[in-house]
């Protein structure tokens, strides 16, 4: 999925429980 793709290659760790969420 691309979105784990982006979460992987978020560079701002604050998006990550962002977009998990």
């Amino acid at each position: 999925m691309m979105t784990r793709v982006f979460l992987e290659k978020a560079p701002c760790s604050d998006m990550r429980p962002i977009l998990a969420s």
